[in-house]
Parts: structure tokens; sequence; C-alpha cells
């Protein structure tokens, strides 16, 4: 079920009241693009230097069409006592490590039948729905690329359809009610289909795998200070194989079938059936074509000095495939590298990879 604006899907809310907490590469762009269809959300961002920028001048969005200033209505948590009211969604953009000190504090200003919809990286919607309860939350999967860049500043690297659902849901709402009669799941969907595509997933969950495995492939160029297109060179598939049919496997032992690994058959890869490798190659193929240029958010996140979302994405996998049984040696090394990247004991280089590629073909 697709929804591209304000013809698609019911109105709950005439004029629903939107709060975008997190106002970093994906909330930010998320906020500018609200704001540029005419919605005014409040931005409740925790950096007070990007907050004021945000105000004044406004958010600096670059993209391939150029650049974009956005003046926002934006707080810090501080001050959000002083505004009266609520809302009726709740846009949760923040890092995963955040979570529950940005969303626990708000969730009394959330509308009795108002919703959180987590914008984040991973599996992180499960906390914010542990916190808000599965029923208030909505998960997103965020098809668009972003970076940030510096304070009142983001960068659009590539555009994407924003894919949401319930969590815990296949063709049901998680109150019993079909994915066609949820309510707020609509309001949702119209809300930001006036800025995005927007697609409602019965079970999202498979959508939300997807990304994270493609995530687990980024994550490379962390490791190797290496662009997208450098860590999907020929020589390096063999590496790009073995992360994704690991993480595949987790998602399989997690009774999850994932939309498609890095744009590959799912069950090809999962089954390891004749010709899976050539498929994922052909997969690398386009990516590369067409997102050669992109820089890991992981390897800014080291550059900015700032703790990344590797837990988020292949330390799941890990910790995951540790509970279920399945092995995720590869997976593991780039997890312990990246750790160690991250505190400073080693730098990003493509040593590396080179290492990680040892005996494997």
């Amino acid at each position: 079920m697709a929804y591209g604006g304000r013809s698609g899907g019911a109105r709950v809310v005439s004029n629903p009241t939107v709060w975008c907490v997190g106002a970093g590469a994906i909330g930010g762009n998320v906020a500018s693009r609200l704001v540029r269809a005419g919605m005014a959300p409040l931005v409740v961002d925790a950096d007070p230097e990007h907050v004021a920028l945000l105000r004044d001048p406004g958010l600096a969005v670059e993209g391939s069409d150029g650049e974009t200033i956005t003046p926002l209505d934006a707080i810090t948590p501080a001050s959000v006592a002083d505004r009266s009211g609520g809302c009726d969604l709740l846009l949760l953009a923040v890092r995963w490590q955040a979570t529950e000190a940005a969303l626990r504090p708000l969730l009394e200003r959330v509308a009795p039948d108002g919703d959180v919809v987590s914008l984040q990286n991973g599996l992180s919607c499960e906390k914010a729905a542990a916190l808000a309860g599965v029923s208030r939350t909505i998960a997103c999967a965020v098809g668009f690329g972003a970076t940030y860049v510096a304070a009142g500043r983001v960068r659009l690297d590539a555009e994407g359809p924003l894919t949401m659902g319930r969590l815990g849901v296949s063709g049901d709402a998680a109150d019993g009610a079909g994915v066609e009669d949820d309510r707020g799941l609509a309001r949702a969907c119209t809300v930001l289909g006036d800025a995005f595509r927007v697609r409602i997933a019965a079970d999202v969950r498979s959508d939300l795998w997807s990304k994270m495995l493609t995530n687990s492939v980024t994550v490379l160029g962390a490791v190797g200070g290496m662009l997208l297109g450098e860590v999907l060179a020929p020589e390096r598939r063999p590496l790009v194989r073995a992360v994704l049919a690991e993480g595949a496997s987790v998602a399989a032992a997690s009774g999850i079938t994932a939309r498609s690994v890095f744009g590959a058959p799912t069950a090809l890869v999962v089954d390891r059936s004749p010709g899976w490798e050539a498929a994922i190659d052909a997969a690398c193929d386009k990516a590369a074509a067409r997102f050669g240029a992109v820089r890991s958010v992981t390897w800014r996140d080291i550059e900015l000095g700032r703790p990344t979302e590797v837990g988020a994405v292949t330390g799941e996998i890990v910790s995951r495939g540790r509970r279920l049984g399945v092995a995720t040696p590869v997976n593991g090394e780039i997890l312990g590298l990246l750790r160690s990247i991250e505190a400073g004991g080693l730098s990003p280089d493509a040593a590396h990879l080179t290492a990680l590629m040892k005996g494997r073909r």
C-alpha cells in the first residue's frame, strides 16, 4: 500500500501536531521537507549550537540540485517545558544510544491516540516500542541516504522512500485492527506522504532487516577508509558476500525473511542456492554504479569523534546470532575492528579489509 501525498489514505486529524525529535542527517532532512510541504513541526534537538542555527538562518540541506535553507521552529529538550500542548505524531530521529533519554521525558506529551514513529537505524524501533508500547509505535525503514556535515548543515546523498508499519504485525495491527483500518498508521503516512514517497508494509521487520543488511556492508567503508564503490570492487566481493550471508542467516533464524539481501533474492542467499554469489555480485554492480561515491556514515562519525551506531547494525547481527546459535565470524571480526577504530586504537585502513579477505574467494 503506497502513499504519495494528501490524496492517499484517510485523514484522521485535520491538522495533526508533529514533533521531530532529533535533527541530524535524517531528522533534519525530514523536518525541513515537512516545512517546505506547508507543515510546522516542532524540532527538538540536544545540541544548542545546532538548534540556534536551525532557527536562524535555518537548516542548510545540500543536495544534487543545490542547497536549500529552511528556518525551523527548533528548541532544546530543556525548553520543551515552556511549550504548551503536545503532539499527535512524534517523529523520533535520534541516534540509537539516545533513544530512552530522548523519548521517555516526552511520552506524556504524546496524545493518547498519538504515535511515535521511529526513523532510526537498525532495530532501534524495538527500544522505542518498549517505552511507548507496541500499539503506539510505528517502525520506519528510511530509504534515503543523508549525512550530518556540521552544526546547521546536513546533506542529502540519495533519494528513497519511507516504509512504515507496526512491529510484530503480519497483516494485522498490534491492537487487532487490520492494516487497512490502522488510523494512526494512515495518519503518519498522510503527514509524511506530503514530503516523501511512503509505503505501508504488512511486515515492516522484513524491510528493517533488509536495510540493516545493506548497512552491514556500508560500514566496511569505515573499516577500510573507502567510498562505497571501493568497498564493492570485484576483489572485495567475497568479503561482501560473507557479511551478507551471515546477516541473512541470522534474520532467517529470527523468523524474518528480509525483503532483499542488498538487492539479491533473500531465499537464494539464505539457502546458498546455486547462483547466490552471482546474484549478490550483480546487485553490487548496480549499487556501485549508483552509490559508488557515497561515504559511510560510520566513517563520518569516526571523523567527528562521536560514538557510531555500529552497535545497532553489525552489533545486532552478531549478538542475535550468538543468542540463536548462528555463527557470524566475519561480522564479529568487523565489529571488533570498528570498536577499536571508534576507540582510537586503530585508524580506517584498506589493510584491514585485505586481512579480512584472507581465505576467501
